[in-house]
């Protein structure tokens, strides 16, 4: 009798697996891209310094001053378990 793992076969169990594995590569991959190419049409400015402003003035921007805010309901509120 075949190995069962759930209700499905150990042999379609690792195919499910395998599967899910390259999309989760595939995945990954495209996220990457994406980022690679929104970079490309608008590259990140340097944290604080200056910067050219409106009508090519410069203008002041300081860099992040303190922690970062999360909004009601964050993952991090809630712990696992």
């Amino acid at each position: 009798m075949a190995t069962m793992i759930g209700k499905v076969t150990r042999e379609r169990y690792e195919q499910l697996v395998a599967d899910g594995l390259e999309q989760l590569a595939v995945q990954g991959r495209t996220q990457m891209m994406l980022g690679d190419h929104a970079l490309e049409i608008e590259p990140m400015n340097p944290r604080g310094g200056w910067h050219a402003g409106p009508g090519g003035g410069a203008v002041r921007c300081p860099a992040v001053a303190g922690p970062v805010r999360r909004g009601p309901g964050h993952a991090a509120d809630h712990p696992a378990g």
